[in-house]
């Protein structure tokens, strides 16, 4: 039997209109403008648009990827921009980066580059032979297997290659989504819209990718779907912003397993509860993510506003 999508998870991002990791505590910001926008499947606020110019999705710092991984996200690209990154992890300009690229240079062709663990001055790359697609929803996936790359595009491979540096072990303080640490090159940023971005650290088969691919062509949801599923849909937040407290309001009888509240930095914040009505006692005006687990082990996550 095969492993589980969910094992070896390091960070899980629906972008359901904001950056919540809800895989574990590497949530995100979004920055500069960066907001929601409809997804694929015509959900209200399920991605976020990116203006190629200055908007990007700050990550905490961390190891982020330190051997083998697996990325997977969908992206629906509006132009190819100049040397943009779609993701990112390193210490400035050059030291210990590892990055995936739409474009090298304005030439369209996708690459993933890792540099060394010393100054960063030498580096690797694989380089896909055609150009990434534009103004249509792509899937991307991105393997290293020990030094071997496989890149797939739609659920099959676009391109394999090896790379003489792998992933430093080591915390990386530039960590973005759809900006590049290579300021001096005045790189662009990502122009298009995201959603549901996987980082794992471990490697998944061909199979894993395609049940991957399968799995979010529908929801980005962990793998236990069930018929509560639709049910997360209907809830709402009522008053949303709020001042005092809000309701957590459904018509479906559906009950919370459990209830998780964090700031942006993705700290957990106390919170009373008494019914459907919760207040924030210790909390600043500002934004918060609220997840919501239900028994299946299905969750959602909901933005809020404290004003």
């Amino acid at each position: 039997m095969g492993q589980s999508l969910e094992q070896g998870l390091i960070a899980k991002y629906c972008f359901d209109g904001d950056a919540f990791d809800i895989a574990g505590n590497k949530s995100g910001v979004l920055m500069n403008g960066a907001t929601a926008t409809t997804d694929r499947h015509g959900n209200t606020s399920g991605a976020i648009t990116l203006d190629g110019i200055d908007d990007f999705v700050q990550l905490p710092s961390d190891v982020w990827l330190t051997g083998d991984f697996t990325f997977s996200g969908w992206v629906k690209l509006r132009s190819n921009g100049f040397w943009p990154h779609l993701w990112g992890f390193g210490n400035g300009t050059n030291k210990q980066n590892i990055f995936f690229s739409t474009s090298i240079g304005t030439t369209g062709t996708s690459h993933l580059s890792a540099h060394d663990c010393g100054t960063g001055a030498s580096y690797d790359r694989v380089i896909t032979t055609t150009s990434f697609p534009l103004n249509a929803w792509t899937h991307i996936a991105v393997t290293l297997a020990g030094n071997q790359v496989t890149i797939y595009k739609d659920n099959t491979v676009w391109q394999t290659g090896s790379i003489q540096y792998t992933p430093c072990s080591a915390v990386k303080d530039s960590a973005f989504i759809g900006k590049s640490n290579f300021t001096f090159n005045n790189n662009a940023n990502t122009d298009g819209e995201i959603d549901d971005f996987r980082f794992y650290n471990r490697v998944l088969s061909a199979q894993g990718i395609d049940s991957l691919y399968k799995l979010e062509a529908d929801l980005c949801w962990p793998e236990s779907v069930s018929a509560q599923a639709a049910a997360l849909n209907n809830i709402q937040i009522v008053p949303n912003p709020f001042s005092t407290g809000f309701v957590i309001s459904n018509n479906d009888g559906i009950t919370a397993e459990q209830i998780a509240i964090y700031d942006v930095m993705g700290q957990r914040v106390q919170f009373n509860k008494s019914g459907n009505y919760i207040t924030l006692p210790q909390a600043a005006r500002g934004i918060y993510i609220m997840v919501l687990t239900l028994k299946d082990n299905l969750s959602k996550t909901y933005k809020l506003e404290q004003r």
